[in-house]
């Protein structure tokens, strides 16, 4: 151009070549071969391709933090430790995206069993009679369920009963996991039965916060009468079903 110095260069245009030798100490040669830069420096460098910054991470992980790399991670640790995951269904994998989960489920306790599927319901059932005081309960049914894992309980109770005497009485139907309360239901309210008798049902569902150990569910019939001297006289029958979910955690 005339000039006794180089002004700036604003772009090169390079025709893609064999790596040529080196350029020797203290020099370096840029290239392109197959369209990709690439350089030699010094004396005996060898022909390295030039990293585009978009793709410095996709190259390098694979050999620097799978096993054998230089600086591997740990696969599958313990899950509260950070690491690769392989895919597959052990306690420290990661699921693959067509598996299926399927809860599992713990349940424990005596009488009746009805299962379906994964899932197995146990049942009690109680009857009784009495007279039941303003402000007093009874028990129709209790169910101990003792799951080996932390689990939350869930329950479910029903009660038929029949009022033999009864004066102006509001009787409700309450739900009990680990002696907490957890449902209740007015399944009758005002009753008034003299020399007759009237028949009443219900039922409540309710599950206890995530624990370990063995629970006791149980439904109680309990006279809430606003008047203190509305007694119930009742003939009674229920159950009681329970079962356990392993906790999430």
């Amino acid at each position: 151009m005339g000039s006794s110095t180089l002004g700036n260069l604003v772009k090169a245009t390079f025709t893609d070549a064999s790596a040529p030798s080196a350029p020797g100490s203290g020099l370096t040669v840029l290239y392109t071969v197959s369209g990709r830069p690439h350089y030699r420096a010094g004396s005996s460098g060898s022909d390295t391709t030039l990293a585009v910054i978009g793709d410095v991470h996709a190259q390098t992980h694979a050999s620097a933090h799978q096993p054998g790399g230089a600086d591997a991670m740990a696969v599958d640790a313990a899950t509260s430790t950070a690491s690769l995951r392989t895919l597959g269904t052990g306690s420290t994998q990661g699921a693959a995206g067509n598996h299926t989960h399927v809860a599992n489920d713990e349940i424990a306790g005596t009488g009746a069993n009805y299962s379906e599927g994964s899932v197995t319901i146990s049942l009690n059932k109680g009857v009784g009679s009495g007279n039941i005081a303003v402000g007093s309960a009874v028990t129709v049914a209790t169910k101990t369920i003792s799951p080996t894992v932390t689990s939350r309980i869930w329950a479910g109770g029903y009660c038929h009963f029949l009022v033999i005497d009864a004066d102006n009485a509001t009787i409700a139907l309450d739900l009990l996991i680990d002696g907490t309360q957890v449902a209740t239901t007015n399944f009758a309210t005002g009753i008034t039965a003299d020399g007759g008798s009237v028949n009443h049902y219900a039922h409540v569902a309710g599950a206890a916060a995530e624990g370990s150990g063995s629970k006791v569910c149980l439904i109680r019939i309990r006279n809430v009468s606003s008047d203190s001297s509305a007694t119930c006289q009742v003939a009674y029958t229920g159950g009681v079903v329970c079962g356990a979910m392993k906790a999430s955690s």
